[in-house]
């Protein structure tokens, strides 16, 4: 699926969840909340997690993980960093001090595993 149609498809899926029944919250708050549980989410052991008001987000691993790329895209579709050929030892910082407050996608390759993507919240 194209980049641009995954992300499509992404937004949605998450505008569409029904709220909490019972429970009085807006739609940001929905967005948020959704967008926080899919980053915190583990993928054939990586879990990403993207803390509110820090310039960062950390991913985790059970062991030491070869990283053939890892890269972020806004929702237009731009990429907006790459790094490629690294080492997680069970948990790295990436940056995002220069990213806006909103939803980006997040693409990691191993050699195990071709490509993944997750979304992730920015609020720093």
């Amino acid at each position: 699926m194209p980049l641009k149609l995954s992300i499509l498809v992404l937004l949605f899926q998450v505008i569409l969840k029904p709220p909490i029944a019972n429970k009085s919250i807006n739609s940001d708050e929905i967005i948020a909340d959704n967008f926080y549980e899919k980053s915190t989410q583990s993928h054939n052991g990586i879990k990403i997690v993207s803390e509110n008001n820090v310039p960062y987000f950390t991913l985790l691993t059970p062991a030491p993980l070869r990283i053939e790329s890892l890269t972020i895209f806004d929702l237009s579709g731009k990429q907006l960093y790459r790094r490629r050929k690294f080492i997680i030892r069970r948990r790295e910082k990436v940056p995002t001090r220069g990213l806006k407050k909103g939803i980006y996608l997040v693409q990691i390759e191993t050699k195990d595993q071709p490509l993944f993507s997750k979304t992730i919240l920015i609020n720093n």
